[in-house]
């Protein structure tokens, strides 16, 4: 069942903490902006919190308009979100456009 649209965003962070190094999110409508601002002040996810509070910037690394969450989730239940992130594609030398 889709639900409201908005915008699935991935956050690329400068380099790994444990395993991760990316994260999947979503934002309602026009909220992206408020989104990014609560992951910056440690009231976004878990993850990104721990990011943050090492000291570890993020880039919106790529984004999906006009999705709904299940969107999102399908995204999030792939794993390895490098493989949808144009930053760690040019790094491993993948140069080819992501549709």
């Amino acid at each position: 069942m889709a639900g409201s649209q908005g915008t699935a965003y991935l956050l690329h962070f400068e380099r790994k903490m444990s395993h991760a190094q990316h994260y999947i999110g979503f934002a309602n409508g026009e909220g992206l902006p408020a989104r990014m601002d609560a992951h910056r002040k440690k009231r976004g996810a878990a993850i990104t919190k721990a990011f943050v509070e090492q000291g570890i910037g993020f880039e919106i690394a790529r984004l999906w308009v006009n999705v709904d969450k299940n969107f999102e989730r399908n995204l999030k239940n792939q794993k390895n979100a490098w493989r949808f992130c144009p930053i760690c594609r040019k790094e491993r030398g993948y140069e080819k456009c992501l549709r």
